[in-house]
């Protein structure tokens, strides 16, 4: 685990402690970042010992901030961050606090009347917000497939046969695991695909009743995502094929090819939101946007997608990176006015991200500078020296916005990921070419 480090310089409003080298940007350097100063911090901190599961709500310095509530999300992501740490070559806890989240994920969130994810629980587990949201939906099937991937088929005949009360027997067996994952999307296919306009549709009462008219370009891309873990952990072509399909969706109905950008909100038939909810632009997701189309162009490879992820990266790239403080800030207009200056984690992290496999993908000089630009401001601004992980937000001069360590959509996932991505990406380009 990182150590304190007592060289310190003032920036701002806060001191900020010397870092550890974190140079050069090698495959190694985000290996470490991800096992020596992110993990161990959560499984130290965020674990719940006593009802299972995990209370991923905490202060700078990892202290609990509210024990009552366990959400979808946090849980699925920090599922996922514990399975990338074994293919990071992680220690053996990662499979004990990976195996934690994902039991208590299937007792306690999984809605045995109607089917589907609930989107919060109390901290013992009973349903507190019942609505069912594709967003959540789809970081269960990401957590479940990348759970299956890291682990492995463990699952011995007849272990995974259902108990008395209908719940899985081994919770946490990968072939259990990848079993939901399935069934998770086969609820969705039921449930929320529109055949009429395309994509999923955005959230639900608990009976899958009256669908909420307003519809997000992000619930599609982190669908994507989902799908890309579920071909890659079953090999199965359907869940590609759906995600290829959405990659089109979003270029025919969501992208504003007027101004080369992609807008967050929708009405229900892929119109334009009306309004200032329909104009804003967040560089984070034409960046995470980017980098997927690029995931899917490598099973794939149409050109539009390729042409596509430039697009929307150069986008980011010229009006949402702050050439004075370092940073993509927070939201844009259309026409590439900054809106909101200030930085949020992840924003950060998909800029390392698109840039680096733009990078890999092009060789293209100019998205290499990109990339390490980028990565260079995560590790000297956001990365919390001292206490371990990163902040949660900056303002438009680098000083501290936030300094909560986690919450209902901070789970580190972000970081872990662009660890995880940067290092198998940079591991292939440093390996020396075959003779």
């Amino acid at each position: 685990m990182s150590e304190a480090f007592p060289q310190s310089r003032q920036r701002g409003t806060r001191t900020v402690p010397q870092p550890r080298s974190c140079e050069p940007l090698s495959a190694e350097t985000f290996r470490q970042h991800a096992l020596k100063d992110i993990l161990p911090y959560w499984y130290e901190h965020a674990l719940d010992r006593e009802h299972g599961g995990y209370i991923p709500q905490l202060d700078r310095q990892w202290r609990v901030t509210d024990p009552t509530r366990k959400d979808i999300v946090p849980t699925t992501r920090l599922i996922y961050n514990f399975s990338q740490g074994q293919l990071l070559g992680g220690p053996a806890w990662c499979r004990e606090a990976a195996r934690l989240g994902l039991d208590f994920l299937l007792a306690h969130f999984w809605d045995q009347k109607f089917g589907g994810w609930y989107w919060q629980v109390s901290s013992e587990g009973e349903p507190r917000e019942d609505a069912k949201a594709t967003y959540g939906h789809a970081f269960a099937i990401l957590a479940l497939g990348e759970f299956h991937r890291a682990f492995g088929s463990t699952t011995r005949p007849g272990s995974s046969r259902p108990s008395a009360d209908g719940r899985p027997d081994l919770a946490a067996a990968p072939d259990e695991a990848l079993r939901i994952a399935k069934r998770t999307f086969d609820l969705l296919e039921e449930r929320v695909y529109d055949p009429v306009h395309g994509g999923y549709r955005e959230r639900f009462r608990r009976d899958w009743s009256a669908p909420d008219p307003v519809r997000t370009q992000n619930s599609q891309m982190h669908m994507v995502e989902a799908l890309l873990a579920l071909f890659e952990a079953s090999g199965e072509e359907r869940s590609l094929a759906r995600a290829v399909e959405l990659c089109h969706l979003m270029n025919d109905k969501l992208f504003d090819h007027e101004h080369g950008c992609l807008p967050e909100f929708f009405r229900n038939d892929w119109s334009d939101s009306p309004g200032e909810r329909g104009d804003p632009v967040e560089p984070g997701h034409q960046m995470e946007w980017a980098w997927l189309l690029l995931r899917v162009h490598a099973y794939r490879p149409e050109p539009l997608f390729l042409e596509r992820a430039k697009q929307l990266a150069d986008f980011a790239l010229r009006f949402g990176w702050d050439e004075k403080f370092g940073g993509f800030v927070t939201t844009l207009t259309r026409t590439g006015e900054v809106s909101n200056p200030h930085r949020s984690f992840w924003q950060q992290c998909e800029g390392v991200l698109a840039t680096l496999w733009l990078w890999d993908r092009t060789n293209e000089e100019k998205y290499r500078v990109a990339f390490e630009r980028a990565a260079r401001y995560c590790f000297t601004h956001f990365a919390d020296w001292q206490y371990g992980g990163w902040f949660a937000s900056l303002d438009g001069a680098n000083r501290t916005a936030d300094d909560h360590k986690g919450g209902p959509w901070k789970a580190d996932y972000h970081q872990v990921q662009m660890c995880a991505e940067a290092f198998r990406l940079l591991t292939s380009r440093e390996r020396p070419p075959e003779t």
